[in-house]
């Protein structure tokens, strides 16, 4: 079991779950109980049904290109920075520098972004393998910037279907990397991203971006940042880095 405010995580089985009492938690392995969990314990059991179930639809719709999709993104990573004031790699989108050991990250990032925007697939792999699992807290930074870069990929690949190998490449080496490189609930959170689920603010300001909504995509990103102490912005981050390449990681 891992706790978060009003949340906690628990093994089921094999898998990983995420159970709240205080307010609904919209992301596809998460449950909001009507009615507090009765405190820690090595079992339980969950009565599903009445359960409500949110099934997202995946980010891979769009009317966008490729070109308006980057510029999209780029004009987002301004409009947004300018409005919140940033944690984690937001820091980046303010030309700020993030903590150790991020600062150290930025190469890796960009490498990653590049690939997902078209460039040559050198040196992706370990790339990958340096982010996943950098950064403390319990979804660290590293894995939050590549489930955004995935999510980022199914755009992509919308818009361009010629770019699905290369999308292919960055999602399954995400998958290869996750084992033993970062904790269970950060690993089954970003296997997640991978498959194209994630928070309700992520499909939406996927949804927003592709149909070139700028109002809604701002919207969806100041929701999405508000997620945790960085995960929100380290998720914006990956997102908008996969759409608008290195040029938002100066």
């Amino acid at each position: 079991m891992h706790r978060l405010s009003g949340s906690s995580f628990w093994a089921a089985g094999e898998d990983v779950v995420w159970l709240a009492s205080r307010e609904p938690l919209s992301h596809p392995r998460a449950f909001t109980l009507a009615a507090p969990w009765p405190g820690p314990c090595d079992e339980g059991v969950l009565a599903l049904e009445e359960a409500v179930v949110w099934r997202p639809a995946l980010p891979r719709t769009t009317a966008a290109s490729l070109a308006e999709l980057g510029r999209a993104a780029e004009a987002l990573a301004a409009s947004v920075a300018a409005l919140e004031a940033p944690h984690g790699l937001g820091l980046l989108l303010r030309d700020g520098t993030p903590d150790f050991p991020l600062v150290n990250a930025r190469a890796r990032m960009r490498r990653v972004a590049q690939v997902a925007c078209g460039g040559d697939t050198d040196g992706l792999a370990a790339a990958i393998t340096g982010l996943v699992g950098l950064g403390a807290g319990l979804t660290p930074s590293g894995d939050d910037f590549l489930a955004g870069i995935a999510f980022a990929t199914r755009l992509v690949e919308a818009a361009a279907a010629g770019m699905r190998p290369r999308g292919q490449a960055i999602r399954e080496a995400i998958r290869t990397a996750i084992p033993q490189k970062t904790n269970r609930v950060s690993a089954a959170l970003l296997s997640d991203a991978t498959q194209g689920f994630g928070f309700r603010a992520m499909h939406e300001l996927s949804a927003a971006l592709a149909a070139r909504r700028d109002g809604d995509a701002l919207q969806a990103a100041r929701r999405l940042t508000a997620l945790g102490h960085s995960s929100g912005w380290d998720l914006l981050v990956g997102l908008l880095a996969g759409l608008a390449g290195a040029r938002i990681l100066p």
